[in-house]
């Protein structure tokens, strides 16, 4: 996981950009991609935010498959102004935007998670892949079926046509063997805010975490401490205890940003 700010010398507003790298298969991809990220960040802030968080994801993903490793990663890119946030998300790392009132939350990114988008599962069975749990080739269509029934809760998986791989995201950095089915394309979110708080943060919290959860803990800390400060770093702990509490196996990362 890797959180960058920027500072410019000239007039214009300087941006936050904030990272989070949520590897899989092993940590080359997410460790070359905290350490490379400031690298590929231009001198002066860019001029279409969402111009440059589509870039970078993808000279990333490409320098990064040009080298003999194996391995890959999610990418959820944060371009931050005090009045508007630019998101880039590839993979199942999240963002949410909460305003000031405490009282909703908007999505800055959609997970690429084959159980919750047909869009995506369509766009890779054109292309011959397979998406199934790995348990006896059960598909969506059944998985559902049998989560009703027996409260069966198995993840859907990205394989290629010769049965190699089972990714549990339809796009990602790295992963080159899963290539063309898993693409690094990011999608791009922009939305327009005031005074509140961002929470990026891996599948680790958003598997056994809502939405909607991690808003009353906000509320209930912004009640509870005095100082910005305290109440980020007070979200960010209780976020990950309470996921692990719940029993995430996956590893954590929580980054709480007021603006």
């Amino acid at each position: 996981m890797g959180v960058l700010g920027l500072k410019y010398n000239n007039k214009r507003e300087a941006p936050l950009i904030a990272a989070i790298f949520d590897g899989h298969g092993n940590a080359s991809c997410s460790s070359y991609c905290s350490s490379s990220l400031s690298s590929f960040v231009p001198p002066l802030p860019p001029s279409s935010p969402s111009t440059f968080l589509t870039t970078l994801p993808l000279t990333l993903d490409a320098t990064f498959s040009s080298q003999p490793s194996s391995g890959g990663t999610t990418s959820n890119i944060l371009h931050i102004l005090p009045h508007k946030i630019t998101c880039s998300n590839t993979g199942d790392s999240r963002s949410i935007y909460v305003p000031k009132s405490l009282k909703k939350h908007q999505r800055l990114s959609i997970d690429h998670n084959p159980k919750t988008r047909p869009d995506e599962v369509r766009r890779i069975n054109e292309l011959n892949g397979q998406i199934h749990t790995g348990q006896f080739g059960i598909t969506g269509v059944l998985l559902r079926l049998l989560s009703t029934i027996q409260g069966v809760d198995l993840p859907l998986r990205v394989y290629n046509d010769d049965g190699r791989g089972g990714l549990n995201m339809t796009r990602s950095l790295g992963d080159v063997y899963l290539k063309p089915l898993v693409i690094p394309d990011p999608e791009i979110v922009e939305l327009e805010v005031d005074e509140g708080y961002i929470i990026q943060a891996t599948d680790g919290l958003w598997d056994v975490v809502s939405n909607s959860e991690v808003v009353s803990c906000l509320r209930d800390a912004v009640k509870t401490f005095e100082t910005d400060e305290e109440v980020v770093r007070n979200v960010s702990l209780a976020l990950t205890r309470g996921a692990m509490r719940k029993g995430s196996e996956d590893n954590i990362t929580v980054v709480v940003i007021k603006i």
